[in-house]
């Protein structure tokens, strides 16, 4: 072998090699961004929350929008469906007095930081409301899927 073709074999594997770099730098980029945007959605269950409301709260604590994909709502173990105002009349039927509601629908972003009470009530009473926090602690569950606004993570939040 002579000279110029080492020196263009040497430049060839030093080539590829530049471009396998850039193409694991770009993808380690990509990770990075996804991940600076990755939303966490969290339920919480609260009793007198700021003085008397006590309820169910829906809470994004990531760093980016979270997309709700759907929402299976279940009572006794049983799946009731979706958080709308249908489901929520179900539920209401039994119950001796209305709590507020506020409903979820596939698509709703919710942003960084935005909370928001699925189920509450502002003037909780221990003595008469004592049926609410059991349905909400003991007998209702909400499973919300959703994903960030890349998509297609499957994200899932249980309570």
């Amino acid at each position: 072998m002579d000279a110029n073709t080492v020196i263009a074999l040497c430049a060839t594997v030093i080539a590829v090699c530049s471009l396998l770099v850039s193409y694991k730098e770009a993808h380690a980029t990509r990770e990075h961004n996804r991940k600076s945007v990755r939303p966490i959605l969290e339920i919480w269950q609260l009793k007198n929350y700021y003085g008397s409301t006590t309820g169910v709260k829906l809470i994004n604590n990531g760093l980016g929008p979270a997309v709700i994909t759907g929402v299976i709502v279940k009572l006794d173990g049983e799946v009731l469906g979706g958080w709308s105002t249908d489901t929520f009349e179900e539920i209401a039927k039994g119950l001796p007095d209305v709590p507020k509601v506020s409903t979820l629908r596939n698509g709703t972003v919710y942003p960084p930081g935005a909370g928001e009470f699925l189920l509450h009530f502002e003037d909780f009473d221990e003595a008469a409301h004592s049926w609410f926090w059991s349905l909400i602690s003991k007998r209702i569950t909400f499973e919300i899927h959703y994903e960030s606004i890349y998509g297609g993570e499957g994200y899932k939040v249980v309570r």
